[in-house]
């Protein structure tokens, strides 16, 4: 299971479930297993909760409206998703229009609480995935950028640390390591460095 950000907590959840027995490892791509309680972040996922009533946000207008202008303007926090520096302004546009898709209000609370209680843990808060990490066998590859805001390089090494699997990785990408660039959030996958040193971390694992 490749899982980039959310897709890669969600494969923390699909591991502690029932079919969590058909994965054959875990490659967890700048997931934020710790996400911590900044008054930026809870009130722009208030907004977010506010938006979506009754069903679901969908700010796919929003993202078209502002793609003509990245990589041109540095608008405010759009240096959270990816390190501008890092993404060519064609891919910065063409995300902008392509990547995010509606979100559901439930999927926005789920967040709100995580933000707001620094948990990891299901919508019924039954149960708490953090801790069940520590109780998976299946191989796994922690990797960070060391200049994601969302993921950060200490997210990522507490998230390590929490693992016991006697097969398990951890890789910080940025230039401290000899990477081209400090890689930001989304720089992992759509970063001009990503096909030439990320892509062959995962393809060697």
């Amino acid at each position: 299971w490749l899982g980039p950000s959310l897709g890669g907590l969600v494969g923390y959840g699909v591991a502690q479930g029932p079919d969590g027995g058909k994965l054959a490892g875990l490659l967890e791509l700048g997931a934020p297993v710790y996400l911590k309680s900044e008054p930026f972040l809870r009130t722009l996922i208030s907004l977010g909760v506010r938006a979506a009533w009754p069903g679901s946000i969908r700010q796919s207008w929003v993202s078209a409206s502002m793609a003509p202008f990245l990589g041109y303007l540095a608008l405010p926090l759009s240096d959270i998703v990816v390190n501008p520096r890092h993404v060519p302004p064609r891919v910065l546009r063409q995300l902008s229009v392509n990547m995010m898709a509606a979100m559901s209000r439930k999927v926005l609370l789920q967040f709100q609480d995580w933000i707001s209680h620094d948990a990891f843990r299901s919508y019924d808060r039954k149960t708490d995935w953090r801790a069940g990490i520590s109780k998976l066998q299946l191989p796994v590859l922690v990797m960070g950028g060391s200049a994601d805001r969302l993921a950060t390089s200490a997210n990522v090494e507490a998230q390590y640390a929490l693992l016991t699997s006697p097969d398990r990785t951890l890789h910080v990408f940025g230039r401290d390591r000899g990477d081209k660039m400090d890689y930001g959030h989304g720089d992992l996958i759509f970063g001009t460095g990503a096909p030439t040193e990320v892509y062959p971390v995962i393809r060697e694992w």
